[in-house]
């Protein structure tokens, strides 16, 4: 008597197909514990490109979720064109990174007295080893310094740890 093994044939492409898919899924990343990974240097936001920016990290994040950097990131600096927004409980663990604005006038993409994060009714923690970095202008008034890099704005918190610093140049 001949058995008929169609229907395992199916399962098994099936099966295969499936997994075929989500192997060219962007890996865009949820850590195991359920955090956003960073995986590009670049600030960019393209929800096609398959990478996952620190900005595109923070606007994901639910409250509570921590964000973390991919092994390819780390001791790597970030450049960024214009502040980072801070409006929910989210926790950033850098590892060696510097995350560093930088003016552009050219570009005219970024406020030279912008700060690099701004925690606006959000509270960020800063976690790990890293560097966040912003260069100083001179206020056109009086010439004193004008930048910022962190900025807590009415109703926002920020807490630093471990290693991480925090300096204008």
């Amino acid at each position: 008597m001949k058995k008929n093994h169609t229907g395992y044939g199916r399962l098994a492409a099936l099966l295969l197909a499936v997994l075929m898919v989500v192997s060219v899924l962007p890996a865009a990343a949820f850590a195991a514990d359920g955090g956003i990974v960073v995986d590009t240097a670049e600030d960019t936001v393209n929800a096609d490109d398959g990478l996952t920016s620190l900005r595109e990290a923070l606007a994901k994040a639910e409250s509570g979720q921590e964000i973390t950097f991919a092994e390819g990131l780390k001791d790597k600096t970030l450049t960024l064109v214009s502040p980072l927004r801070v409006d929910k409980k989210v926790t950033v663990r850098l590892s060696g990174q510097t995350l560093e604005a930088k003016y552009d006038p050219e570009s005219g993409k970024t406020d030279p007295l912008s700060p690099v994060i701004v925690a606006k009714k959000g509270d960020l923690t800063l976690k790990g080893s890293g560097t966040v970095t912003a260069a100083v202008t001179a206020s056109k008034q009086n010439n004193e310094p004008t930048r910022c890099a962190l900025f807590v704005e009415e109703g926002g918190a920020l807490s630093v740890g471990g290693s991480v610093a925090v300096s204008a140049k």
